[in-house]
């Protein structure tokens, strides 16, 4: 057995023809349903897929013996839509990976930040009532003073942030 066409051949064959039938159909429906501009259109798309597959066939049967044509025509036809369903499924995965493969999420600690109003998610230097200033750690939960020693920072019922303990606290901004 000679094979009379190819993959692309195959792959417009099968996709004209679905779309013939498919619009053909659904036109009818439309036109059913009182859409008559809608059903027309669908009509037209209909026709015009139906005469590329009418030209598609025409080609193929003249290069293949009349014995064997009905049997070309849906061995071409089963290949278009092995080809659309690998193409589509690729597809499909393509973007099923690229949508759990990439995080488009907001990092934890900004929405930590943003929801708690933490002043020192942000910043490097703090500055406290008196105007001292102190740097930010790297975790935000001390800071440093201009001799080095590391102060926690606390923070009271309404979150605003302070140093020291008891009556001797002093609020940082």
């Amino acid at each position: 057995m000679k094979k009379r066409y190819g993959k692309v051949f195959a792959y417009f064959l099968c996709n004209f023809s679905l779309m013939a039938v498919s619009c053909l159909i659904l036109g009818i429906f439309y036109m059913v349903s009182n859409e008559i501009g809608v059903g027309i259109y669908c009509l037209i798309y209909g026709i015009i897929g139906a005469f590329i597959t009418f030209l598609m066939t025409k080609r193929l049967n003249s290069r293949t013996p009349k014995e064997e044509r009905v049997a070309t025509w849906f061995r071409a036809w089963k290949l278009g839509v092995k080809i659309a369903l690998n193409i589509t499924l690729k597809i499909i995965g393509f973007i099923f990976h690229c949508s759990i493969g990439f995080d488009t999420s907001i990092p934890e600690e900004d929405t930590v930040a943003t929801s708690r109003g933490e002043w020192y998610e942000k910043r490097k230097y703090v500055y406290d009532e008196n105007g001292n200033q102190y740097e930010v750690g790297r975790s935000g939960g001390y800071i440093q003073d201009k001799s080095g020693n590391w102060i926690k920072v606390e923070r009271d019922d309404v979150g605003e942030p302070y140093i020291g303990s008891g009556s001797e606290k002093t609020w940082l901004k």
